[in-house]
């Protein structure tokens, strides 16, 4: 009966879909011990489908009642999910303070079991990342926007977790306001009275079990009528104005405001985006509506026409360019600022962001791009002054499959100067081939080296750790657990110059996956990383990336701002050529139609589009 009242109401048949929940409700009240947790759960089911079919009173009675036998149980995960449906209870009754309460209870109650759940619990847990878009998307409508910045962060921090399957394991929890946890500990209180008096009916007679769990429940209706009664005479905009107080340290990193840089949050919901802007005046919420799959199929067909290196791209990033930055430009021309840092969202991961087009100008012509990752936990440590060596790593040969990358070794030698390299940026070390072990690496970090780059394969399963990896020059492989492992202190640029670097296997195509390599060395401290979108052409990335080194550490360009220049060069045709003058970096054996004017070539996204800066 509980199972079919599932399907009745996926089916959207209501009415059949309570009666069964009901029926299954009865049974279990006469099948099984007082106080059993299916009984929980059953009051649980039907206290949401009475919230759907507007019986509010009816489904409070039910969740108050599964929250109270809850209170002599130790089911955190069901206790989540019991505060979560009374929030949507509270939200349907038009009660959106108290509604935001419960969900905050709710998504800290996840990320205290994400912090300790067991292997078999970690599906449902990842399953729940609707809660914590749901609680953004309230607090966003609320105008609460710090408090819905930082839940945002803690998607990320638990789409990371996701993704690595539990290698890290932040612990923030979503903050309170002093009114909510006022609230919170009366909640807490009542919940003990009720767990020390159940304690004691194991030994009562049923129908005196039965009177003392109904008084209880006649306690826990009092309370929750009375929350109700002062979260409705609390001001709202005196509300508001507490958690802007309370939130402020969750808005913006204060070093991106004050080097002038926007940072822009966005937030797919059904019905379009939500976006944040922060600047150093303040923070302000733009919402555009669109057809639902409307941005979905947009970044996946452009992807499609960029991969094919087809025109059809324009027409895309123009669509693209509208629905994300139109409703917004107008504040971006106020502010005059030439840096964006952007948080994304979902699908939006897999976007070039440097490739939308206004018609005019692509948005890398007029903004160096930085991408906030997320998963940037405690631990999570960044120097300001590294020492500037640079650890170069490749692989050049085919190995275990993979197909030979045969223009590291020139990526290489035109980024890092050695002895025998005097045509190299920067002065360190290069580790090709056979030198490129794990110990090699392992040296290079705990040197401390302000420079490490990556030139090799990386292979990314979502959620199996074990089966993601980067391919060594001596034929093994770092596992991302084992890479969870290291630190990355004092790495001012981790740069990972492979193949699909940053791009998975579409683990629920929510491109998560597409953060989870930069974001996880940024947890492990890395200060700035460059992945890729997509296979690189081996030879063009060795004259981008020389260009870049050289802006970076020569000019003293800040990060964002060198690797803009690199790309615009490839961009409008100006690229840089080898060492020694000739086309080393732009002649790419991969290609078949050498005869082609290669700057008009490399105009195309597929070229310079796929670099991420991420930090």
């Amino acid at each position: 009966h509980s199972n079919l009242g599932l399907l009745l109401s996926e089916a959207g048949q209501d009415d059949a879909a309570l009666r069964s929940c009901e029926r299954s409700l009865a049974l279990r009240r006469r099948l099984l011990p007082q106080g059993h947790p299916d009984v929980a759960r059953s009051l649980m089911e039907v206290g949401w489908m009475r919230t759907r079919l507007g019986n509010a009173d009816g489904a409070t009675d039910a969740l108050l009642e599964a929250l109270l036998l809850l209170s002599a149980l130790d089911m955190p995960t069901v206790e989540a999910r019991a505060h979560f449906l009374l929030g949507s209870l509270l939200a349907e009754s038009n009660a959106p303070a108290a509604a935001i309460l419960f969900e905050k209870l709710c998504v800290n109650g996840l990320q205290r079991l994400r912090h300790a759940s067991a292997s078999h619990e970690h599906a449902f847990l990842g399953a729940r990342q609707d809660i914590y878009r749901h609680l953004a998307e309230s607090l966003i409508r609320s105008g609460r926007l710090p408090e819905a910045l930082q839940v945002i962060s803690m998607l990320k921090e638990f789409e990371l977790d996701d993704v690595t399957n539990g290698v890290l394991r932040p612990v923030t929890l979503v903050r309170l306001t002093p009114f909510e946890q006022a609230q919170a500990d009366m909640e807490a209180a009542v919940r003990r009275e009720m767990r020390d008096t159940l304690k004691h009916t194991t030994h009562l007679t049923p129908a005196d079990s039965e009177g003392v769990t109904a008084g209880g429940a006649a306690v826990l209706k009092s309370w929750f009528a009375r929350l109700r009664a002062d979260f409705a005479e609390t001001d709202s905009a005196t509300a508001a104005a507490t958690a802007q107080v309370t939130s402020r340290r969750a808005s913006v990193p204060q070093d991106d405001l004050a080097a002038g840089s926007i940072q822009l949050q966005y937030l797919l919901a059904q019905d379009g985006v939500e976006i944040i802007v922060s600047t150093a005046g303040g923070q302000r919420h733009y919402h555009n509506a669109f057809a639902p799959g409307e941005v979905h199929r947009l970044v996946l067909a452009l992807r499609a026409s960029i991969a094919q290196r087809s025109a059809s791209w324009r027409g895309h990033a123009v669509a693209l360019h509208e629905l994300l930055i139109g409703p917004i430009e107008a504040e971006l021309d106020d502010n005059k600022t030439d840096r964006l840092t952007i948080s994304l969202d979902g699908v939006l991961r897999y976007l070039p962001l440097g490739v939308l087009h206004d018609g005019r100008r692509h948005l890398l012509e007029r903004f160096a791009l930085t991408v906030s990752a997320g998963g940037h936990g405690p631990g999570r440590i960044t120097e300001p002054a590294p020492i500037r060596r640079a650890a170069g790593f490749g692989v050049t040969r085919a190995l275990a499959n993979h197909r030979a990358l045969r223009g590291v070794r020139d990526e290489l030698f035109a980024i890092v100067g050695t002895a025998d390299n005097a045509h190299g940026v920067v002065d360190g070390g290069i580790f090709l081939d056979t030198a490129f072990t794990a110990d090699a690496l392992r040296s290079a970090l705990k040197r401390r080296d302000g420079i490490v780059h990556i030139a090799s394969h990386f292979v990314f399963r979502p959620a199996r750790e074990n089966e993601s990896y980067l391919l060594l020059g001596d034929g093994t492989k770092l596992t991302l657990a084992q890479l969870a492992e290291l630190r990355f202190d004092g790495v001012d640029l981790l740069t990972l110059s492979a193949c699909e670097t940053a791009v998975g296997g579409g683990h629920r195509q929510s491109g998560s996956e597409f953060e989870g390599l930069g974001a996880l060395a940024l947890n492990r401290g890395a200060a700035h990383v460059i992945a890729t979108l997509w296979p690189i052409r081996d030879f063009t990335s060795a004259a981008l990336m020389r260009e870049f080194y050289r802006l970076r550490f020569r000019e003293d360009f800040a990060v964002a701002d060198a690797l803009r220049q690199a790309q615009l060069q490839l961009l409008t045709g100006r690229s840089a050529r080898g060492a020694a003058g000739g086309p080393r970096g732009l002649l790419d054996p991969d290609d078949d139609d050498a005869s082609t004017d290669r700057p008009a070539r490399e105009a195309h996204p597929y070229y310079w589009a796929p670099y991420v800066l991420m930090r």
